[in-house]
């Protein structure tokens, strides 16, 4: 065990899921549920955990009249694995160097359909699409080839949390994403899919789509719905003097004295759009907030 004393402060980045797992077994989080799990408190934080935000995702397959599919050119063929992880290793090129998704989209819900907007305003999207020549499923179908679009709620009202059940800081935390938790989720979801639906439908798909392959039942969707890996806010910022919340908006976390958290947990709300390009912002003005304070300290 090594003990490290900062001389400034301490910078909490492990993310989403690491960033409030670390803190929990710290004893920063909900006392009577720390006390439960026989964790001692050391500060009363109850939204360490709380408020987890993901984009939901749901894959819809067609069969197509066609072999130049991810799971014939690459999936089933360990020869072609084997010579495309070459080429990647020899020189970051080649096939897998790219994506499974080639084309993508943002659109909106027909008007009246929603009860609340979710979204920042009337012209942000509701649901993405984005477009494959395969199937996004483990393990594969053994035969056929498919085209995919997964339909994904970009503004989701769900919020799931994180909790631990131990003592032992090296077990992984409880993860309960409530995906489409919130009815409106789910009315954004099957929009998504009429509208997946429609657009195969167009002519210019006749001699390529063959057969829809996929479920649509309300049950189906809910057991099938996936994360697109963007979850935020376990440790979200709130005003500066709110009861809520974990961090301020100087990235300082409520309750304890130099101790800043740098990652998407602190986001209050997913952005509607992948959360990339948000992190790397977010990093910029954190760095412009740490370097301000240590100049007026030095």
């Amino acid at each position: 065990m090594y003990t490290l004393s900062p001389t400034e402060e301490i910078i909490l980045s492990a993310g989403s899921i690491g960033t409030p797992h670390i803190l929990l077994y710290s004893g920063i989080g909900d006392s009577d549920e720390l006390t439960s799990v026989g964790i001692t408190p050391t500060v009363h934080l109850p939204d360490v955990g709380k408020n987890l935000t993901d984009h939901p995702r749901y894959a819809l397959a067609w069969t197509v009249n066609s072999t130049d599919t991810i799971e014939n050119v690459y999936l089933r063929n360990e020869t072609f694995q084997e010579e495309a992880l070459a080429e990647w290793e020899a020189n970051r090129t080649g096939y897998i160097a790219s994506t499974s998704g080639n084309q993508l989209g943002f659109l909106r819900v027909p008007d009246g359909l929603l009860d609340d907007e979710p979204c920042s305003g009337n012209e942000t999207a509701h649901f993405e699409f984005v477009f494959s020549n395969g199937i996004p499923q483990d393990p594969i179908p053994p035969t056929g080839d498919y085209f995919t679009i997964l339909a994904i709620v970009v503004c989701p009202l769900a919020r799931g949390h994180i909790t631990i059940n131990s003592t032992n800081p090296f077990d992984p935390p409880l993860i309960n994403p409530n995906l489409l938790g919130h009815p409106q989720d789910l009315t954004i979801m099957q929009a998504a899919i009429n509208a997946s639906q429609r657009f195969v439908a167009a002519p210019a798909w006749d001699a390529y789509i063959l057969e829809f392959a996929s479920n649509t039942t309300e049950a189906a969707i809910r057991e099938g719905a996936d994360t697109l890996w963007h979850p935020v806010g376990t440790a979200s910022m709130s005003p500066r003097h709110a009861d809520w919340g974990v961090v301020d908006p100087d990235l300082k976390m409520k309750g304890l004295k130099g101790v800043r958290i740098v990652d998407a947990s602190v986001f209050p709300y997913v952005p509607a759009a992948n959360t990339q390009a948000a992190v790397y912002a977010f990093a910029e003005r954190a760095a412009d907030l740490i370097k301000g304070d240590y100049v007026k300290k030095h």
